[in-house]
């Protein structure tokens, strides 16, 4: 571990959070979630921990440490999943689905790399218990099949209700007892079921469900209203809400601000098709510029360069707004998820100047330390090479 590497741990916080790990060229190796995110990561670079080879060579590529501050290690792990999906971390896991790629009767699967085939990916996750997990919950909604091949059988997943059973539709015996039609069309739309679940289509999922649910109870089938009934349930326990992931296509930006008479910390949150994908943390410098002021500025500024804009940007004051024309709503919230997502970038603010203050410290003693060793009359403000 670089000198810089340890110094960067020592500054992370004791919070949920999700951090990410960058090597030399700023590419993003590895995103994880954690409780604490300083004994987490930090983890990584104590030698009474055993990592598996991978994660070894990994460390040694590690030469940046960033991370985003949440509530909870729920929050954590929505933020992580938005976070692997955007930058296709090398360390991280993928989770495969071979549905269109080889075989008849289509099976889910984990691998650690993205062929140029017409399979569908999901993911990448962070490790492959978090995948199991997953696939584990998944499952006892939309059972499906994860057998490497067909048996000539049915297994006990298919006695436990959690696989439709493909394998009878290889089967050569007449005379079945199972109607293969019914298992057919099962299984098919369970996996749909299931590669929607994984992209987040909850939503969609829901509306299907209840639709069923009702169908069903008109036809007096009880049985399957049952079934409709407790897949409702489990989805409900999964698409709780969260402040930091929207359930509908929702385009935001979130500006949290804090300000002194000489810098202004800025948090910028970027929300698109309802996840948190991006954060910014930005530093600066002013003259005594209130918090409208600075705000109209960075706006104008900001969003004169960006071509993905979004819908909406929601900020704590009211900036100046007859002077800004970008094709988005600007929304001051007083209550609700946008305040509270406002509160959470305050709570990177927070950190950022306590961050910036140490780094003023220790900027302060290397110049000193350089005027000494050089024998200057003053400071240096500027090295030039």
């Amino acid at each position: 571990m670089t000198k810089s590497v340890k110094n960067q741990v020592k500054l992370l916080p004791n919070q949920p959070g999700v951090y990410l790990f960058l090597d030399d060229k700023n590419r993003v190796l590895y995103v994880g979630k954690a409780k604490n995110l300083k004994n987490r990561a930090g983890s990584y670079f104590q030698k009474s921990t055993l990592l598996t080879p991978d994660k070894q060579i990994m460390v040694l590529k590690i030469r940046q440490i960033k991370h985003i501050i949440v509530d909870s290690e729920l929050e954590a792990l929505m933020l992580e999943t938005n976070l692997i999906k955007q930058h296709q971390p090398l360390f991280n896991i993928i989770l495969k689905d071979d549905k269109i790629s080889r075989e008849e009767h289509p099976r889910l699967s984990i691998t650690r790399e993205i062929k140029n085939d017409k399979a569908k990916y999901f993911g990448p996750y962070s490790d492959r218990t978090s995948i199991e997990k997953t696939l584990e919950l998944a499952r006892k909604i939309f059972p499906f099949r994860s057998c490497q091949s067909l048996p000539n059988r049915p297994c006990l997943y298919f006695h436990l209700k959690l696989c439709p059973g493909p394998c009878l539709l290889t089967s050569q015996r007449k005379n079945t007892k199972y109607n293969l039609t019914n298992i057919r069309l099962t299984h098919n739309h369970n996996l749909k079921q299931v590669a929607a679940f994984l992209a987040g289509k909850t939503s969609l999922i829901n509306k299907e469900l209840k639709l069923k649910l009702l169908r069903a109870k008109k036809a007096q089938n009880y049985e399957l209203a049952i079934i409709y009934r407790d897949q409702l349930k489990a989805m409900a326990k999964i698409t709780a809400r969260q402040k930091i992931i929207y359930h509908k296509p929702v385009s935001q930006d979130v500006i949290s601000l804090k300000n002194n008479s000489k810098q202004a910390f800025i948090n910028l949150f970027v929300i698109r098709d309802g996840k948190l994908i991006d954060q910014k943390k930005l530093n600066l410098k002013i003259r005594g510029q209130n918090q409208v002021t600075i705000l109209t500025e960075f706006i104008k500024q900001y969003y004169v360069r960006q071509t993905d804009k979004p819908k909406e940007v929601i900020v704590p004051a009211s900036p100046l707004t007859a002077d800004l024309n970008f094709g988005f709503k600007i929304t001051i919230p007083k209550k609700g998820r946008k305040l509270k997502l406002i509160k959470m970038g305050e709570k990177n603010i927070k950190l950022l100047t306590h961050e910036n203050k140490q780094y003023e410290q220790k900027k302060e003693i290397i110049l000193e330390k350089l005027q000494t060793l050089l024998k200057l009359k003053q400071k240096p403000n500027r090295i030039e090479f």
